[in-house]
């Protein structure tokens, strides 16, 4: 059983600090990395079809070309007929610099399991990755 966690976020120089450090805390999950919001959905339907595991955690920017974080959060927690319910279950934690009160608001309506502002510097952005780590991949349980 391979443990994954999956990112979202068009920034180059951002997915590779962040692999840096999702890795320094949780070596045992592979990181899989998505450049572009609309590959992300496919893929957990293929996963889910083929029935491999699902990640156990989604970090999702909120600001992207095409489809934006908002519009893909809605995808993967809306129940519909093309939203499998496991998929609903998977954490997704936004992790964005944009922090206005109305798009954290619009996240937790949408259904996100936690709002995390994108540090700018590099000790702010590990201690950030490490209480997420922790907390998501250590401490909490979703149904299987």
């Amino acid at each position: 059983m391979d443990k994954q966690l999956f990112v979202v976020d068009d920034n180059p120089d951002y997915r590779f600090l962040l692999y840096k450090l999702l890795k320094q805390c949780s070596p045992m999950y592979k990181v899989i990395f998505f450049g572009e919001s609309t590959t992300l959905f496919p893929q957990l339907l293929t996963l889910h079809r083929t029935q491999q595991d699902l990640p156990a955690l989604i970090i999702l920017d909120l600001n992207m070309p095409g489809k934006n974080g908002l519009q893909l959060l809605k995808q993967l927690k809306e129940p519909s007929q093309s939203t499998p319910a496991p998929l609903c279950h998977i954490p997704v934690v936004i992790m964005s610099s944009e922090t206005s009160q109305q798009k954290i608001q619009m996240c937790y309506r949408l259904g996100a399991n936690a709002f995390v502002e994108k540090p700018v510097d590099y000790e702010g952005m590990q201690s950030a990755v490490k209480a997420t780590c922790d907390f998501w991949l250590g401490t909490n349980h979703i149904p299987q």
